[in-house]
């Protein structure tokens, strides 16, 4: 008995025009209704014009909560209608806002709609030749050479492996190895190589491809270079396992040959060997004991154990293959692994998942199970806020100063004031005591018990005493 009730309403409100309370939005409907037809309701295409409006980019959260729409979720970028444009911009308004002073921004949004979705569909149409591709190759290599921030980096790390070599320790034993005691991130050669193709097209290629000087090419290049140098036993696969090769003998000091990571034969076999070692249930048993095992001492001491043990494991695995032995195979796992990461990632259920779930268990005992700490950021303030249900009127400014000029420039009435600041002795003996507090009739107050948490608490401070 309810539905048609709901449908009748439904139908009424559609056929009734819509009304609107600030001023300046009878000289902002038809631009912005024109806005809409020319961008399809598309959200990312809205957030720009909010930020060309606002001169601040709103979090996807916001600008959801501000309009009225239910998130994506995953699946896509969801579209707002006509109306829930309209509403949205007219709560974003400020009392002194005027048609004058946005519609010629909403008109220009409008008009460069059509550049925009031609240089998106210029990248997506973009096929690169082969012999683009190894031209790329070599001029990656060649750029990384000569690039000194880069030299400094690679430096530093190949320092460390020197020592270790010259030290007179135990080189077979796998807790002393450099991805043990420096952290496996000196091993992550993709991260390095990815960099290098933020800066390696000129701006005549970077025009021709579709991309604007603000664009980022490093995903575009990944992902336009994938499929040659997925063809095993091609120029550009060489050339790119030779630019591989190069950066891990200049991180670790350790020559892996271009003929080995060009062998899809051998790789196969490192990569199920190792993958087996790391799954088998002895050596996960042994992984769950060390990270529960307090006696060990600290979660960073527990971490280097278990990090120990997977070098070993990656290393036992490449012997097994006869690719190559102790440190020399951890080292030849991690440039299987760029290359992987350059060609469409790795297999599912290969030697790097394997090792990913390993350090997922890290994470799920040490750190994902803290509270991390906030920045002092209203975008993450607003973020943050729209999660927890924080009305689409209010948000979170800087305050960049105490003096009247600067005041002036936060928008009132202000509700809140967050500060960061240091705890001093003097501020803990005052704190210690809540009469004060307890005097005010009606104030939410809670005491933070977990570290870390304190930009949590004052979040939750704030939103709790809001007036209403």
């Amino acid at each position: 008995p309810e539905c048609p009730l709901l449908c009748a309403l439904s139908w009424k409100e559609a056929d009734t025009p819509m009304s609107f309370t600030h001023p300046a939005m009878t000289g902002l409907k038809a631009p912005l209704e024109s806005f809409h037809d020319a961008s399809e309701g598309n959200l990312q295409e809205i957030a720009e014009l909010f930020a060309a409006m606002s001169g601040q980019f709103l979090p996807p959260e916001i600008l959801c909560q501000l309009m009225g729409v239910e998130p994506g979720g995953g699946q896509g970028v969801p579209c707002a209608s006509k109306e829930q444009l309209l509403r949205g911009i007219e709560a974003a308004l400020d009392d002194g806002d005027t048609a004058e002073k946005y519609a010629p921004i909403i008109e220009a949004q409008t008009s460069g709609l059509a550049g925009r979705r031609e240089l998106a569909r210029k990248k997506e149409a973009y096929e690169m030749s082969e012999k683009m591709a190894l031209d790329l190759e070599k001029r990656l290599l060649e750029q990384m050479k000569g690039d000194g921030d880069l030299k400094e980096h690679t430096a530093k790390a190949r320092s460390v492996h020197d020592a270790w070599r010259q030290s007179g320790q135990d080189l077979a034993d796998s807790s002393l190895f450099p991805s043990v005691v420096m952290g496996p991130m000196v091993l992550a050669f993709d991260r390095i190589l990815a960099v290098a193709h933020a800066t390696v097209l000129t701006p005549a290629e970077r025009e021709g491809m579709g991309l604007t000087p603000t664009d980022d090419p490093v995903s575009f290049l990944l992902t336009k270079m994938e499929k040659h140098r997925a063809s095993t036993g091609g120029a550009v696969a060489r050339a790119q396992a030779e630019r591989v090769a190069w950066i891990a003998n200049e991180v670790t000091g350790t020559p892996i040959s271009v003929e080995t990571l060009s062998n899809e034969e051998v790789l196969g076999r490192v990569d199920a060997d190792t993958a087996a070692g790391v799954k088998e249930a002895a050596f996960q048993d042994k992984v769950e004991k060390v990270l529960n095992d307090v006696s060990l001492g600290t979660s960073d001491d527990r971490v280097k154990v278990v990090e120990g043990m997977l070098a070993s494991a990656v290393a036992a695995g490449a012997s097994k293959a006869g690719a190559a032995d102790g440190y020399a195979g951890c080292v030849l796992t991690a440039c299987v692994a760029a290359l992987s990461a350059e060609r469409g990632g790795a297999a599912e259920g290969g030697a790097a998942d394997a090792v990913r779930q390993v350090r997922r268990k890290i994470g799920d005992r040490f750190f994902r199970k803290k509270w991390l700490p906030l920045e002092s950021n209203p975008d993450i303030f607003n973020a943050l806020g729209a999660q927890l249900g924080l009305p689409p009127h209010v948000c979170f400014h800087e305050v960049f100063g105490l003096d009247p000029d600067l005041l002036a420039m936060v928008p009132s009435p202000s509700s809140a004031v967050l500060v960061c600041f240091p705890l001093t002795d003097s501020y803990k003996a005052k704190a210690s005591s809540t009469e004060t507090l307890g005097s005010v009739d009606g104030l939410y107050f809670m005491r933070q018990t977990i570290p870390n948490a304190c930009g949590t608490v004052g979040l939750i401070h704030a939103f709790a005493n809001l007036a209403g």
